[in-house]
């Protein structure tokens, strides 16, 4: 009996080593994919709701101001520990503000109802004059939420040596105190990875130079 031979129109073709790999490729790409987060959610690295907002506006202006009261202790104190502790203060306000106004330019908010800050950090370093200070949103009111009334910034920088430290260290507290509020709220309630980084940046500064200052303020 002869043997049956197999039909050449279904034998199996072995497939080759660039196909198989390219097959493997297309394979992990759908799963990948199918991984991904969907059309309507946000890429990775882009997520943030209206505490990230709030929390970079927020810190604009009061970064500001701290730059502006530091900037004064340069010539207007008579402690060797204050000139310093303000000249660290100082040189943090910068990076952050382009931080925040990154953050508000990523996340397209520059035109949204409350948005806050001159947006160059160059315009906010270096000026002892409180009335450089931009627009009445740059100071609080009456010091309620942390910040120095403008007639109270104006007033410190008419004082000199022990008066001005002591009403120095006394508004930074203040003001440090409330920022460090809103960065706890920003790491509990924030979703952007960006704005909660800044947030555990600020608690691990600012914490360290808010127990310096209360030193100093002790007889």
């Amino acid at each position: 009996m002869a043997t049956p031979q197999p039909n050449p129109g279904t034998t199996a073709r072995p497939r080759s080593r660039g196909a198989l790999v390219l097959g493997g490729v297309l394979t992990v790409l759908l799963v990948l994919s199918s991984c991904g987060s969907s059309p309507d959610e946000p890429a990775a690295g882009t997520a943030f709701n209206r505490t990230d907002v709030q929390f970079a506006q927020d810190m604009i202006p009061r970064q500001r101001q701290a730059a502006t009261m530091s900037a004064l202790a340069r010539t207007h104190s008579s402690d060797p520990g204050v000139i310093a502790l303000a000249a660290r203060i100082h040189r943090a306000q910068g990076p952050w503000t382009e931080d925040m106004n990154g953050c508000l330019s990523r996340w397209d908010d520059t035109n949204r109802p409350g948005m806050r800050g001159s947006g160059d950090p160059d315009n906010m370093m270096g000026s002892d004059d409180p009335g450089d200070m931009m627009g009445s949103d740059e100071f609080g009111p009456g010091g309620s939420n942390g910040m120095m009334s403008r007639d109270g910034l104006e007033g410190m920088a008419t004082m000199r040596g022990a008066v001005f430290d002591r009403t120095f260290l006394k508004e930074m507290v203040q003001h440090h105190q409330a920022t460090l509020d809103l960065a706890k709220r920003e790491l509990a309630r924030g979703t952007s990875p960006t704005a909660k980084n800044l947030a555990a940046k600020v608690q691990m500064r600012q914490g360290p130079e808010l127990k310096e200052m209360r030193r100093l303020m002790q007889p």
